[in-house]
């Protein structure tokens, strides 16, 4: 049986570009628009801004009352990354809560899942690879991570942390 996958990216094209490598380590799934089809369902969340936050929320909460039971919801992304513990604790519908990051680890995540049902915390490691979801004659370069401003109406750097490049 063809096993299929469910994903919605939110946020900015880092996100996407962290989509797109948890995407290059699930090759064994088969990319699917419909919901109902899906036995992985992942979220990369965005934790920015208050309307970002609740956008993240909303959506995990639309998907997992659109999903057949067995399939596993993974919450990626910034907002697991920044809240995770308060949201292990809170939100019981998901299955994986994974941080920001590479996400060189999920398919082994994911099979732990399927075979245990505990939730998991995946944090972020190192890895390059990604399947590109947009058009075949561009693409986003991840440059850097974090960010060293102090602003006040920003959280980026409690979650991604201090600013580092990619050289």
């Amino acid at each position: 049986m063809d096993k299929k996958l469910y994903l919605v990216s939110l946020g900015c094209t880092k996100n996407l570009i962290d989509s797109e490598v948890m995407l290059s380590r699930l090759k064994e799934y088969t990319i699917s628009d419909d919901i109902e089809d899906a036995d992985l369902i992942i979220v990369n969340t965005c934790g920015f801004i208050e309307s970002a936050k609740q956008e993240s929320l909303n959506t995990l909460f639309e998907l997992d009352d659109m999903r057949k039971e067995e399939s596993v919801l993974v919450m990626a992304g910034c907002l697991s990354e920044r809240y995770k513990e308060e949201l292990q604790k809170e939100l019981i519908e998901i299955d994986i809560f994974t941080g920001v990051g590479d996400y060189d680890i999920i398919e082994k995540l994911v099979a732990e899942k399927r075979s245990q049902f505990s939730n998991k915390v995946f944090l972020a490691s190192d890895a390059n690879d990604r399947i590109i979801t947009g058009s075949s004659y561009h693409a986003y370069i991840k440059l850097s991570e974090g960010c060293n401003q102090a602003c006040s109406f920003c959280a980026i750097p409690s979650f991604k942390g201090k600013l580092y490049s990619r050289t």
